[in-house]
Formats: C-alpha cells, sequence, structure tokens
C-alpha cells in the first residue's frame, strides 16, 4: 500500500478576499477540513495541519489546537506551525524536506479548498500513475497570455511523488517558493515556480478535466454588494467535485463565469453578451 501525507497550510489573516464565514469565526477552514476529512472515506498515512503564522494569531491557534483531533479515520493528525513567509508552498516545502522518503505520495491543499471525495487519495495516486511520465496532478493547469511563466499548476492543489519533489528539493535544497509574502505571479514567485521547476526536470504536469470539474474562486472582487470574487467554472461537462471551494462549502453567494477550456486555450464566457471570446 502506497504511503501517502496529505498536508494542508491554513492562515489566519487577511486575503485579498475572505469569504463571509471568516468574518464571524477565524476558525472556519480550519472546522471545514476537519469535517470533510472526518466524513469523505480515505485510507491517508499521514495529515499535516500546517499554519502560517505571526503574532496576532497565536489566539486563534491557541483555539485550533484545541479541536484539531489527533486522529481522523485512524491517520494520525500533526499539527506544524511556522512563521508567515512562502505562503503555502514554503509550508509545503518544510514538510516535505522533514519526513522526506517516509511517504510515497503528497497531497497538497490550502485552506480554502476542501477534498469532497470518498476515496480521493486512491484516486489521486492512480490517475497520477496512469499519466505520462506525471510530475504533477493538480485541479487546474493554465498557460495564458498574460502569465510571464510557462505551463504551471494554476489551482495548484494536487498530488506529487517522493521521486519527482526529491529531485526539486535537491536541486535547490528546498521546494521553491516565493521569499517575500506577495501574490504577484513570475518567473520567481512560489505561486507557479514549483510546477515550472517540476516541469524543467523533465516532468509533464496535469489536472484532474477528465474526471471532475473545477469551481476555481479566483479572488477577483466584484462590484456585487453580494459577492466576493468570481467563481469561473472549468469542465463542466461532468457533475462532481473533488476540490471544492469554501467559498461554495459555506454556500455563500459569489458570480460565476463558465469558461470553454480547448487544451492551454482558455476562453471566458462574457455573461453580458453571451459571447465568447479570448481570455487576455
Amino acid at each position: 500500500m502506497k504511503k501517502i501525507c496529505y498536508v494542508i497550510n491554513f492562515w489566519f489573516g487577511e486575503r485579498r478576499a475572505n469569504i463571509n464565514a471568516f468574518k464571524d469565526d477565524k476558525l472556519c477552514y480550519v472546522k471545514s477540513q476537519i469535517d470533510t476529512l472526518e466524513k469523505y472515506k480515505h485510507s491517508l498515512s499521514k495529515i499535516v495541519f500546517s499554519f502560517n503564522v505571526e503574532t496576532e494569531h497565536y489566539q486563534y491557534l491557541s483555539e485550533a489546537i484545541q479541536i484539531i483531533p489527533k486522529k481522523i479515520q485512524n491517520t494520525d493528525v500533526e499539527i506544524n506551525i511556522r512563521e508567515n513567509f512562502g505562503m503555502s508552498y514554503g509550508a509545503y516545502s518544510d514538510v516535505f524536506g522533514r519526513f522526506q522518503n517516509e511517504y510515497d505520495y503528497y497531497i497538497f491543499n490550502e485552506d480554502d479548498y476542501v477534498i469532497v471525495a470518498d476515496h480521493f487519495d486512491d484516486y489521486l495516486v492512480n490517475k497520477f500513475e496512469s499519466l505520462p511520465n506525471c510530475g504533477y496532478l493538480c485541479g487546474l493547469v493554465r498557460e495564458t497570455a498574460h502569465h510571464k511563466v510557462n505551463r504551471h499548476a494554476g489551482m495548484s492543489s494536487g498530488i506529487s511523488n517522493y521521486e519527482c519533489l526529491k529531485k526539486v528539493y535537491n536541486k535547490f535544497g528546498e521546494l521553491p517558493h516565493a521569499k517575500e509574502n506577495d501574490y504577484y505571479i513570475n518567473e520567481n514567485d512560489g505561486q507557479t515556480s514549483q510546477t515550472v521547476e517540476i516541469r524543467n526536470l523533465g516532468y509533464e504536469i496535469y489536472d484532474i478535466r477528465e474526471e471532475y470539474r473545477m469551481n476555481f474562486w479566483s479572488h477577483e472582487l466584484e462590484s456585487s454588494s453580494t459577492a466576493t470574487g468570481r467563481m469561473n467554472n472549468h469542465f463542466m461537462w461532468h457533475d462532481k467535485d473533488l476540490f471544492l471551494s469554501a467559498k461554495k462549502y459555506f454556500n455563500e453567494p459569489y458570480v460565476w463565469t463558465d469558461r470553454i477550456d480547448p487544451e492551454f486555450l482558455r476562453m471566458e464566457c462574457n455573461y453580458d453578451s453571451k459571447k465568447f471570446h479570448p481570455y487576455q
């Protein structure tokens, strides 16, 4: 049986766009991860709740530690606490650097997406192994004109194996991540560089479009007073989710855009004119 480590990174601070539930309960992301991990069947070997923290967050961290179980479905749960740098990708690097070959696979996720499918770990491993020369399998692959990098994980939650991650780690002494906490996308930014470097080593990256739809919350602020962010709907010929945005998990209002995605050509449905045009 493959040994799988599932790493979820959390942040108690403000974001580009927060869900309404977070305004009332700073632990809502933690609770949603616990609830879904307890609900949906899996056979994970380890679950790591990792927290990027600043001084003012310790009151929430203390509360989180009290509610996080030591085991979920017989899987040991570990808490990782780290200084807030490198965003989630820095946390992934820390956890992989610590465990390395103790696990065959690493599933990486951020707190504002939950996994909502039974045996998701089996699916991710089997799908990863079925794809030619796979180095990373994520929620959404992107390669658009306004990005300065090549094909990369746009919705980065996904899976890689020890062999691939170790090659990247050996090359850089870490899994690449931003050295400053910014959200700008460039060649050196941790939002893209991990999967870019996986491809530079000769591997390929893929997404889940063959089996699952992907509702990607873009965090783009909308004029509507009832919505904070836009839901971009990808692969909507499917009727089931693997990764579900917290925005949808908490059943909050949002505006949405259907996207038609030929391989690496992103098209946008303008929901005012109902015409399709290239997304640039």
